[in-house]
């Protein structure tokens, strides 16, 4: 198995490494929301020189990804002059970049300068790669042609920063970098679950106990007693990402965690995800369940599987005891049971849908405003009809037909390559699975291509789609090297 080549099993360096982590977290709280005005900015710079001297720039990538998050609402971007949102910093008039930026600045800087052979991926992925890179390039070109603002700019600076996460990761990131900054972020599904037990309880995010006038950030919940379906979302790329990675090292023979937390972290990201009562990705973990046993998932020792029915029935007996929890499923059940009516052709979900009578209009008219064969790339055009809840419909906006046609052709070289190398599905099957789920989360909010409207999206994507071209890579060198002996 995979992890039985790296070190994985130096245990006290990684319980460590999450110990600070969770540190750097509520530092991170301490700074933003406790030290006077704007002392509490510049505070922030401290961290600075920690990222460029680290040798753990995983350790890094993994503390923005947990901020992008907004835990419990905490880090909440709000506007530019907001003395409370995480820090941002002004060169000129209009143009800023916040500390999240400034740090895969210098992650990228490091890889440039360093650009290690770590395990890298097969040539033709290369090749698939500077594609995307040409296509972003004449997007990036054709924008001030199209019609561009500042917007327009502020926007492909934002893209060309996040974008940047890709090379880092490529450049960068071993096997075992990956797998430690995986291993580091399991944990974190329970604070997740935490907050989305605390906002139902109290109505509110955790954030709103340190600044009053902000009830939450995201989600929906029954403020004025009508008659909603509460939805506590918090922190669902981490939860997606534990999902797969608990999944993943539980087929590996040596493990960060033991067996039983692995199943324990798995089942309460099920769970958090589908307490959301979001449509696409409730579907997309479901589908993602059926897919891994599929690839041969389903080959999880006994022993394995009996944990994962006792721990399910004692999570689920003790959640269910709580009569608010116990009704937040029942709400989100028949949430999501709208999902047969989408299936019989009502694309209204039963009066709960606006995705595809309401929003998708919006993008097709701009999709018929734009250049239709690169789309509206980055131009006023596509700011005035983006949409992030309408995913592949935005990618056509954004890229449009080349775009969308090259992103199915690297797809489907990717099933073949993975087709071919069948032997090494413990190897790549998980992270396999996981670019199907995303395609079916897009297929609801977009999750891939250029759109930065959700950062932690972006970082999400260059995880998955990396760690998986590494690994069918390492697969192809392996059995490379056994028909060469």
């Amino acid at each position: 198995m995979l992890l039985s080549h790296i070190d994985l099993n130096n245990f006290r360096q990684l319980y460590k490494e999450l110990f600070l982590l969770f540190v750097f977290l509520c530092l991170s709280v301490f700074f933003l929301y406790f030290i006077p005005i704007p002392l509490n900015k510049y505070s922030f710079l401290l961290l600075l020189p920690l990222v460029v001297y680290s040798k753990k720039d995983y350790f890094w990538l993994a503390y923005i990804f947990l901020i992008l998050n907004q835990p419990g609402g905490l880090f909440y971007g709000g506007e530019a002059n907001d003395s409370f949102r995480f820090p941002l910093y002004s060169l000129t008039a209009g143009f800023s970049f916040g500390l999240e930026e400034i740090v895969l600045l210098i992650l990228l800087f490091k890889a440039i300068k360093l650009k290690k052979d770590k395990n890298n991926v097969h040539p033709d992925y290369f090749r698939w790669l500077n594609y995307f890179f040409i296509l972003f390039i004449c997007l990036v070109v054709i924008t001030p042609v199209l019609g561009a603002d500042m917007a327009s700019f502020r926007y492909i600076k934002k893209a060309i920063i996040y974008l940047s996460v890709s090379f880092t990761l490529l450049y960068n990131f071993s096997k075992n970098d990956f797998e430690r900054m995986l291993a580091i972020l399991l944990p974190f599904s329970i604070f997740a679950l935490f907050f989305q037990l605390y906002s139902l309880a109290n109505q509110h995010q955790f954030v709103h106990l340190i600044r009053p006038e902000i009830l939450y950030t995201q989600g929906e919940f029954n403020t004025r007693n009508m008659d909603i379906v509460e939805r506590p979302i918090e922190m669902t790329e981490i939860l997606f990402i534990n999902f797969v990675a608990s999944l993943y090292f539980l087929k590996q023979q040596i493990l960060p965690f033991n067996r039983s937390f692995l199943i324990f972290i798995h089942i309460i990201s099920y769970i958090a995800i589908f307490m959301t009562a979001t449509r696409s990705w409730f579907l997309a973990l479901t589908l993602g369940y059926i897919f891994s046993f599929m690839i041969g998932f389903g080959s999880l020792k006994l022993n394995t599987i009996k944990a994962f029915l006792v721990t399910s029935l004692m999570l689920l007996s003790v959640l269910f005891l709580n009569p608010k929890i116990a009704s937040q499923v029942e709400s989100a059940s028949i949430r999501l049971s709208t999902i047969q009516s989408v299936v019989k052709g009502d694309i209204t979900a039963e009066g709960t849908l606006q995705r595809y009578d309401v929003r998708a209009p919006k993008v097709i008219e701009g999709i018929k405003g734009s250049s239709i064969i690169l789309g509206a790339a980055f131009s006023t055009q596509f700011l005035e009809h983006d949409d992030f809840h309408v995913g592949f419909h935005n990618m056509f906006l954004n890229f449009g037909l080349v775009g969308i046609v090259m992103a199915l052709f690297f797809f489907f070289s990717l099933l073949i390559k993975a087709h071919n190398l069948k032997k090494y599905i413990h190897i790549w099957g998980m992270l396999f699975v996981a670019l199907i789920m995303l395609l079916i989360i897009n297929s609801g909010t977009q999750t891939l291509g250029f759109n930065v409207t959700l950062p932690s999206r972006y970082i999400l994507q260059a995880i998955i789609i990396v760690f998986l071209l590494k690994l069918i890579s390492f697969s192809f060198l392996i059995s490379k090297t056994k028909r060469s002996c």
